[in-house]
């Protein structure tokens, strides 16, 4: 993993609401291989399979412990998402869908599914993997001082705008091909969170407890081969290894901020 020196270490222990891995591919049968893949990846056959005909989709997911795993397919691309399985409880404190530990931790999970499924496709020509991460607050004053540690350049402590939101895209070559470069896609901003429940239905409708708002800085990724001309395609013995090295520069942004 590429490293600038004098990085810096935002010491944020970002948490984990959805990993994903994306592989584009010309060829192979995964639709038809994919129990098969769940059998291998996971030790148990899928709890869902649905065709979704209107978003051309074919959805297969299961939980695995406290994880929430989800392969979404569709012609020429297979994503392999994972989420927390057990949602926020109604009216909590806490009211983020997350990991209960940090996100880099959970990241390594993400890896051996996805190499198991390029394994089943041929022809991949782009690999991406993203993220949703945030990092809870007493407030919006405290969201703005973690983004402050990791965009200094910014000067975010004193801001109170909770609809901030900043985007940047930082290319760089890739270690394992250089002829392949890989956008860097951050978008910092300040998530907004709360749960509701209802109660019993009365004489008109019913009654809903809303609990106190809460915040977070928050953090999506979308970390991708650039590829101008589709028909060109990843080689083959370095797929994997890309597909790690993207991993590798999520967890970088993730620790050490808007780095080039």
């Amino acid at each position: 993993m590429k490293t600038t020196p004098d990085a810096p270490q935002s010491g944020i222990e970002w948490l984990g609401q959805q990993l994903r891995a994306t592989i584009f591919h010309t060829a192979g049968d995964v639709e038809g291989n994919i129990h098969d893949y769940w059998a291998r990846a996971f030790g148990a056959a899928p709890q869902q399979d649905e065709t979704r005909n209107l978003e051309g989709v074919r959805i297969v997911g299961g939980q695995v412990d406290d994880k929430q795993w989800m392969s979404n397919i569709r012609p020429g691309r297979v994503d392999i998402v994972l989420q927390p399985a057990n949602p926020p409880t109604p009216g909590s404190s806490d009211v983020w869908n997350k990991f209960g530990r940090p996100y880099q931790h959970v990241t390594q999970e993400l890896i051996e599914p996805s190499h198991l499924l390029i394994d089943i496709v041929s022809g991949v020509n782009r690999l991406a993997i993203g993220a949703i991460l945030l990092a809870p607050s007493s407030g919006v004053s405290e969201a703005f001082a973690t983004l402050d540690s990791v965009l200094p350049g910014l000067r975010l402590r004193d801001l109170d705008a909770p609809d901030f939101s900043f985007r940047v895209n930082r290319r760089r070559r890739s270690q394992h091909s250089t002829a392949l470069r890989v956008n860097r896609l951050a978008t910092w901003s300040i998530a907004q969170g709360q749960t509701v429940s209802f109660g019993p239905v009365g004489s008109g409708a019913a009654m809903a407890s809303e609990s106190e708002i809460r915040y977070a800085a928050h953090l999506q990724l979308d970390i991708n081969t650039a590829n101008d001309d589709v028909s060109r395609h990843i080689p083959a013995d370095k797929a994997k290894a890309i597909l790690t090295e993207l991993v590798e520069m999520a967890t970088e942004i993730a620790k050490n901020g808007d780095i080039s």
